[in-house]
């Protein structure tokens, strides 16, 4: 199985581990590593990855639930910097950049009452990993656009404020994929079922 770091921190690990304790005679393997990885060619029999990376000859299933972005800040940074009103006023602070698994740098899209918006900002510092995205912005390096729950431990004990919350974005969450042209093992159909469980104990469905 590969996953990206969060996924295998919030969805991945629990299921992982409970599949392995269920059924010992299963063997497992857990690569954990931020870049997208081609499960046929690698010879992985699934993946769990965002929607909208997925190539087309994958069968997914959603196992995870919707996911929210925001914009942070240290305190001390806006004390030094007014706290912008909108997303288009993002152009005048200094940002870090996330630059994701397919080497982009992650757009900050937006929404509000039925619009939205990507923004482009400056990145003055750039990283490609979620627990350095959050040490720079703590730091008070600028802002930071990341997933709500990366910053909620941080926005609890005051070391980042959210800023532009009611133009944060909701979006579908992880799925798993394996490819349409094998059959799934077993093991993999049984960690689906865990994975579908742990979804809906999240989401009171």
């Amino acid at each position: 199985m590969t996953c990206g770091k969060h996924a295998a921190d919030t969805l991945v690990w629990p299921a992982f581990s409970r599949l392995i304790t269920a059924h010992p005679g299963i063997d497992g393997e857990l690569s954990v590593e931020d870049r997208y990885v081609d499960i046929v060619a690698e010879r992985f029999d699934i993946g769990i990855r965002m929607r909208d990376n997925l190539e087309m000859d994958m069968i997914s299933v959603p196992v995870g639930p919707p996911l929210c972005a925001v914009v942070v800040g240290a305190p001390r940074y806006l004390d030094a910097y007014a706290s912008p009103g909108t997303p288009r006023a993002l152009s005048r602070h200094r940002c870090i950049g996330f630059r994701n698994a397919g080497g982009t740098l992650s757009p900050w899209s937006f929404e509000k009452g039925g619009h939205t918006e990507t923004v482009k900002v400056t990145s003055s510092i750039v990283v490609n990993d979620g627990d350095a995205l959050v040490a720079a912005a703590c730091a008070g390096l600028g802002l930071a656009y990341m997933l709500e729950d990366l910053a909620r431990p941080f926005l609890k004990d005051g070391q980042l404020v959210e800023i532009l919350g009611d133009w944060s974005p909701s979006f579908p969450g992880y799925h798993a994929f394996y490819s349409s042209r094998r059959h799934p093992p077993r093991a993999v159909t049984l960690f689906l079922d865990l994975l579908r469980q742990d979804n809906l104990s999240m989401t009171g469905a």
